[in-house]
């Protein structure tokens, strides 16, 4: 029988990072751990930190998981010499980690707006956060791939997004353009900018959170879009990577990266950046009747006009054809449904206009490489 083992598990319960991980830690307990656990959902807070400390000393912990955000704290787990995983994001540190691939968090938005038509991008973020560096880059150079360049403003920690400093750069951004901000708060505060200069969400700017928080995206008017990772996996990584450290293996040089899963679309981004409103009506035609199961004749009856010249139009304005645009939105909501909901696959495969499960099945593992039942586990927790 495994010898109970005393874990101490620090997040910012706060957020919806620290919530979903603190719950992906519970899962792989319930399933795996013989663990008694010691909880604190204030890593963050400077108060914190002395009973932290008292915890780890008086509650002789035999590990430490979590957002490890105090370089104080760090050299206090040194000095106990006890196994220790971080999960944080927002600062480097030599523990073992299970992170958010950032990078690709970056080129996902990338893609998803130059996917949506638009031409102009920029980037907002915060210098002390590591997370935001990394978002940026790898947004930058997807959207350097594609062609096109990116505006990019780093500001300090005390900036609000009301400073002049801050308005002026927006209302000097080209439009309409897609915004990456590098988290749900600042993002928020950037769309209530936005509002006091009169700058249209998403008509001006199509506004995308670097991450996803059902209540903070949703209390945002209007609501705003988000990347959204697994926060759940990470903390269920996170715990079995601290099994393994107190089984004896030895702790992983480098993180486990988890990658993000899709683009949660609410109003923020709901905009596409064609010019052409035939073109426009079109797109929005496939967006709304594509999981109908609609075929490309129906989409070139409905431009009334050739196939082949509308062909040319699509490739001209998003790089894809009628055709890849119907199976782009077919792929997005069934992503979405995977994730989301709690419907068989079935009835996923059904819902989004696939018809049988066969054909979704093979569609889906030829563009995303994972079959949908894979895909599902990713998101959820393991």
């Amino acid at each position: 029988m495994k010898p109970v083992r005393r874990i101490f598990v620090c997040v910012m319960n706060s957020g919806a990072y620290g919530r979903e991980a603190a719950m992906g830690v519970w899962d792989y307990v319930r399933e795996h751990g013989n663990w008694e656990i010691q909880f604190d959902g204030a890593s963050n807070h400077p108060e914190s930190r002395a009973r932290i400390r008292r915890i780890l000393r008086e509650w002789k912990a035999d590990g430490i998981l979590g957002q490890i955000l105090h370089r104080d704290l760090m050299r206090m787990i040194a000095r106990l010499k006890i196994p220790a995983v971080s999960i944080s994001n927002s600062i480097t540190t030599a523990l073992p980690s299970v992170r958010i691939d950032n990078d690709n968090v970056g080129r996902m938005a990338a893609q998803y707006f130059i996917g949506r038509g638009l031409r102009n991008f920029a980037f907002f973020g915060r210098k002390e956060f590591y997370h935001a560096g990394e978002r940026s880059r790898g947004f930058v150079a997807e959207l350097a791939r594609a062609g096109f360049a990116c505006q990019t403003l780093f500001v300090g920690k005390k900036e609000t997004c009301k400073d002049r400093s801050i308005t002026a750069w927006l209302k000097a951004l080209p439009r309409p353009i897609g915004l990456l901000c590098h988290d749900v708060y600042d993002g928020r505060d950037l769309i209530d900018a936005c509002r006091i200069l009169r700058l249209r969400v998403p008509d001006d700017l199509a506004v995308l959170a670097g991450d996803n928080d059902e209540i903070e995206c949703n209390m945002c008017t209007p609501p705003l879009s988000g990347v959204v990772v697994p926060f759940r996996q990470i903390g269920y990584r996170a715990a079995l990577l601290m099994d393994g450290l107190l089984a004896g293996s030895p702790a992983p040089i480098v993180p486990e990266m988890i990658k993000p899963s899709l683009v949660a679309t609410r109003q923020s981004t709901d905009t596409l950046g064609v010019a052409d409103p035939d073109l426009a009506a079109t797109i929005r035609y496939i967006h709304s009747k594509a999981c109908d199961g609609i075929t490309v004749h129906d989409v070139v009856a409905h431009a009334c006009e050739s196939r082949r010249s509308l062909e040319r139009r699509f490739m001209r304005e998003l790089g894809r054809t009628p055709r890849a645009e119907i199976l782009r939105t077919r792929l997005e909501k069934a992503k979405a449904l995977l994730c989301e909901s709690t419907l068989k696959i079935a009835d996923i495969s059904r819902a989004s206009g696939y018809g049988k499960y066969v054909r979704f099945a093979r569609v889906f593992k030829h563009y995303t490489g994972q079959t949908p039942s894979e895909f599902r586990e990713q998101a959820s927790q393991k």
